[in-house]
């Protein structure tokens, strides 16, 4: 098995990994909550930083909802509250996502493309892109009324 890592710069707009951490408030490392590869994971398996610090934080309160209560004289250490505070915060993030939960049809968000210029350009420089099925121009004829306004046109 090999071992797990925990990493924090104090920079959130480092890395991914570090804005989860400063999100959920796993940033001191003298009390490690998450390790990066299990970060790295919700990082990798949603499609938003806030839904990922969402998923980070429900792992945080299963882990919490395994702990006891304890009590040593005046001293309480209650696992309910972090896991409260956990799930609390899994649900803010999942609104600030726009996901409203870990439904299957909130992950799939419409996307139009090309409506600024810098998009446009963006898509078609892409060398992985697809091409398109249809594109302007593309059923001009020669000869046909549309056709010859567009090679006079251009």
């Amino acid at each position: 098995m090999s071992a797990q890592t925990w990493t924090y710069s104090g920079d959130p707009s480092a890395s991914s990994l570090d804005k989860i951490r400063f999100l959920i408030g796993d940033t001191d490392p003298d009390d490690r909550q998450l390790a990066d590869e299990e970060i790295l994971f919700c990082v990798s398996d949603r499609p938003s930083i806030y839904s990922a610090a969402a998923m980070a934080c429900r792992t945080l309160a299963a882990k919490y909802a395994r702990s006891v209560t304890k009590q040593v004289g005046d001293l309480k250490i209650d696992a309910t509250v972090r896991q409260q505070h956990y799930n609390d915060l899994a649900d803010e993030y999942d609104a600030k996502s726009g996901e409203g939960g870990l439904s299957i049809y909130a992950l799939s968000a419409p996307y139009a493309g090309g409506i600024s210029v810098a998009d446009r350009d963006a898509q078609s420089a892409d060398s992985d892109r697809v091409d398109p099925a249809f594109e302007i121009g593309s059923m001009d004829y020669p000869g046909t009324q549309r056709g010859a306004q567009m090679s006079t046109s251009t």
